[in-house]
């Protein structure tokens, strides 16, 4: 798989460990750079083509709380570790405590949606347990995702 770097919204970026309500933003990617495209939300920026974000848990998120992470779209970029609830969620994932292990991976086939200048990715722990201890995430988008994974069981006859 071919990951562009300027289509990467993290890269092994530290996830927050304080407790939090709404979900704090980890890296975000310009979706129009600079004038070259004027506020026209059609834009179909994967040219007719599914287009995927990845999400990687690339270091373990340590502690009892739960995680969820979340894809967001704004019109600005939202510094990281802000609040993302100006910005509109297009995705997320559920809130439970398997979201923190290392080598866990969703990939996220993006919807149709009004989509600002900004992608953002963004990670929330629950408010009712004890903080996280560090972890890391990757999030990139990509047209070619590989999901298939050799084991000792897959052979060709």
């Amino acid at each position: 798989m071919i990951i562009d770097s300027s289509l990467e919204l993290a890269d092994a970026e530290t996830v927050h460990t304080a407790n939090n309500a709404a979900p704090l933003v980890v890296g975000s990617v310009d979706l129009r750079t600079a004038g070259a495209v004027a506020d026209n939300g059609t834009v179909d920026f994967s040219a007719g083509e599914p287009l995927y974000a990845v999400i990687e848990v690339t270091t373990a998120i340590g502690g009892t709380a739960t995680s969820e992470f979340s894809l967001h779209t704004h019109t600005a970029d939202i510094a990281k570790g802000t609040a993302s609830t100006a910005a509109t969620e297009i995705w997320r994932t559920d809130l439970v405590a398997g979201n923190r292990v290392a080598g866990k991976r969703w990939i996220v086939s993006l919807p149709e949606a009004d989509y600002g200048r900004y992608l953002l990715v963004a990670h929330r722990n629950d408010n009712s347990t004890a903080p996280s201890g560090g972890g890391a995430i990757n999030c990139y988008l990509t047209k070619n995702v590989t999901n298939w994974t050799s084991t000792n069981t897959r052979v060709n006859v």
